[in-house]
């Protein structure tokens, strides 16, 4: 269950399994179509298989050593086929957004999504040899080195991602026609530093959920006053934020402080919201034509 590919896995299926994979994302319609299922083959798939990757174990027995060697073998399947997406530019020649800014437009820049492209770069520069944590900083390894030539896979794509930014920008020099990215700049930096907010915000709700509430209220997220609504729908797309569900659960169950006189708790404190938001959060989902199973799993 922990592991992706390295499973024994026959190398000819999972190397089928890539090509579709790399099908799907060169064909505009197909990735307009599929934004979440993408997300989750990013994150769920590659993402994983780098960090995999790099927390494989040392060659104490040949248990391990033929484990590693298998894994080594299917994780360089999955490389390429990164490689390919990363460094290839748009098949379309009217394009001149290269796939890591679309990944980040995408996903890195929109609330409800998780940051795919910065998920991307930070796992490759950790396989290519670069002890990062999530804020950048040095780490040390208890695991084993990533072979040399899955680092220099890693390094490749690295290099490509930049290869294109700087292409896009020589091209866009030239023509002197606004890109997409150019026109919406500000759009996507108004959109990325509010997501960075949310993300704050969820993190101190997940230590004390009116702290991240009220944090949010005054970074001006929620508009004033406070609505049951708008805390309900940042509950149910938290999930892309950080935000942990058993303390939403938490929350969404508690009763609430009734009012008492010579005390004023937050809106967000009182006995009538927390009811409201519950309303509010239950309604944001679409039980109709399921079953009671799928039901709980949904909720």
């Amino acid at each position: 269950g922990q592991q992706l590919v390295g499973n024994g896995a026959s190398v000819k299926v999972l190397s089928e399994v890539c090509a579709t994979i790399s099908c799907i994302w060169n064909l505009k319609a197909l990735r307009s179509a599929l934004p979440l299922q993408l997300e989750t083959i990013f994150n769920g798939f590659f993402q994983r298989t780098l960090a995999m990757l790099r927390q494989r174990p040392p060659p104490t027995d040949s248990f391990i050593f033929n484990s590693n060697l298998l894994f080594d073998t299917e994780c360089e399947v999955v490389l390429e086929t990164l490689l390919d997406i990363l460094c290839l530019h748009d098949t379309d020649p009217s394009s001149s957004v290269s796939s890591l800014e679309e990944l980040f437009v995408t996903y890195d820049c929109n609330v409800s999504r998780s940051d795919v492209a910065a998920g991307l770069i930070l796992e490759l520069c950790r396989c290519s040899g670069a002890p990062l944590d999530i804020n950048g900083a040095g780490t040390t390894s208890i695991y084993r080195q990533v072979p040399a030539y899955l680092r220099e896979l890693c390094s490749e794509a690295l290099v490509g991602c930049l290869r294109n930014l700087f292409k896009n920008l020589q091209d866009s020099q030239i023509s002197q026609e606004p890109t997409v990215l150019s026109t919406n700049s500000s759009v996507l930096r108004r959109q990325k530093d509010l997501k960075n907010t949310l993300r704050k915000g969820a993190s101190l709700f997940n230590q004390k959920p009116t702290a991240g509430i009220q944090f949010l209220s005054t970074e001006g997220v929620f508009p004033t006053p406070l609505r049951p609504k708008d805390v309900a729908l940042f509950l149910r797309q938290g999930l892309a934020l950080g935000i942990d569900k058993s303390v939403v659960g938490m929350y969404l169950g508690e009763v609430g402080k009734a009012p008492i006189a010579g005390k004023s708790p937050h809106d967000c404190e009182r006995d009538w919201f927390h009811h409201d938001t519950l309303v509010e959060y239950c309604s944001l989902f679409h039980f109709e034509s399921q079953s009671i199973l799928g039901c709980l799993r949904m909720f």
